[in-house]
């Protein structure tokens, strides 16, 4: 038989194309996420990381998911979420099958390989409870990592035996009636005042917080914002809150408002009691404009370790620790606002004053984007010292801008 040498080359050429795009293509995280397998059995020892704080109600619902799945054991231990991606790291392998995650740490651990990328069904369901913001918040190079539990942001808290809801609308109403305390010089100033840029129409790392050249706080509008930090300092009835604590100025009666973390509410509901409220940051003038003061948009959520030898059952009992049910009960528990849409509609949560507030700040309008990149960590104390500096007068108005150009080009070139 006679060969055909050019149809064989032809051949050759196209499988060897087709393996080089297969390697290519085998890289992407997504791609690692198990499939669905309904017919699966729930089964096996899990390990879950939950903050401190949360450990009593998350046994509690581990219990119910054991119940429910008898063939699971599931171990749980207390961990920083805040830190959990440098636990994970340590050792993959036998770090936890399920952790509590912030959603800022979602960019790093995808890099390393250490957070498992949902798909299929999973994802529909993650989009058909949670808003956009939400969705948003846990997406990383198009692909979404974790399940929310719930969210938080900055709110104003106010004693309302002193103010009403109208006086607490506008910063400089707020400040005309009451002292009010804010952190321009504390470690989580920049926290609280980063978003101001973002208010003012600025983006740190682009517009969906991905892309470390794309900061652009160094413009007039980042000088405005700056500009009304400094002016804060000769308002008398500014409190900087490194001068005290939130609780104990409150106890000294030196603050009637304060912007502040509303996972916070606890505390602060131990001396206010009935007195305590809370409701959106209030609108803030920067030159001519009217401004609405918006927040971060923190969402925690439940992440799936890559390399969990129990990706089915990890992810069933991710699904079940962040169910409609699963969230109201740790809102009951620790106050912390759920992030599914219509729990968030149960009167249980719109009574509460801290929750309604939060639920407000993480919209479209109110919400900022909070970054998902590493080089975040290394943003935090530059923008701490330059509002610390503005603040107290040791970078006049004149330096605004170099001080801004510093700052981006300094944030845009961390590796």
């Amino acid at each position: 038989m006679r060969l055909n040498w050019k149809k064989i080359f032809f051949s050759l050429i196209t499988l060897m194309l087709s393996l080089i795009l297969v390697g290519c293509t085998g890289s992407d995280n997504s791609s690692k996420a198990p499939k669905e397998k309904s017919d699966q059995v729930i089964k096996g020892k899990l390990k879950l990381w939950v903050d401190p704080n949360y450990v009593a109600v998350y046994t509690k619902i581990a219990h119910d998911f054991e119940n429910k799945y008898p063939e699971v054991k599931i171990t749980i231990q207390a961990s920083n979420s805040d830190q959990m991606k440098r636990m994970v790291s340590k050792d993959p392998s036998k770090a936890a099958d399920v952790f509590m995650i912030s959603n800022d740490q979602i960019g790093s651990m995808v890099n390393s390989g250490l957070i498992y990328p949902l798909r299929d069904r999973r994802v529909d369901e993650i989009k058909n409870n949670n808003s956009h913001n939400i969705v948003e918040a846990i997406t990383f190079k198009n692909n979404i990592y974790g399940y929310p539990v719930g969210i938080d942001t900055q709110v104003l808290y106010y004693d309302k035996s002193k103010l009403s809801p109208n006086d607490v609308l506008h910063w400089d109403q707020l400040t005309s009636k009451a002292a009010v305390s804010l952190g321009f010089t504390s470690m989580n100033g920049s926290y609280t005042l980063t978003p101001l840029f973002m208010s003012n129409g600025d983006q740190l790392f682009g517009e969906k917080g991905d892309n470390v050249k794309e900061t652009n706080f160094n413009n007039e509008k980042g000088i405005e914002v700056l500009r009304w930090v400094a002016q804060q300092k000769t308002n008398q009835r500014v409190v900087d809150a490194t001068t005290g604590t939130a609780q104990a100025n409150l106890e000294n009666e030196k603050i009637q408002a304060w912007v502040a973390d509303s996972s916070l509410k606890s505390s602060f509901q131990k001396q206010l009691n009935n007195n305590l409220s809370a409701t959106v940051l209030p609108m803030v003038k920067l030159s001519d404009k009217e401004l609405v003061f918006k927040s971060f948009l923190h969402v925690k959520l439940f992440g799936v370790n890559q390399q969990t030898k129990l990706p089915q059952a990890a992810m069933t009992l991710a699904e079940f620790l962040t169910s409609k049910e699963s969230q109201l009960l740790t809102f009951k528990d620790q106050g912390l606002t759920p992030a599914n849409q219509q729990l968030q509609k149960d009167p249980t949560i719109l009574n509460d004053s801290v929750a309604k507030s939060v639920i407000k700040m993480s919209d479209q309008e109110h919400a900022a984007v909070l970054p998902k990149l590493r080089q975040l960590s290394a943003f935090w104390p530059e923008m701490d010292q330059l509002l610390n500096d503005t603040y107290n007068g040791k970078v006049q108005e004149s330096d605004y801008q170099n001080q801004l150009d510093e700052l981006v080009n300094k944030i845009s070139t961390i590796k």
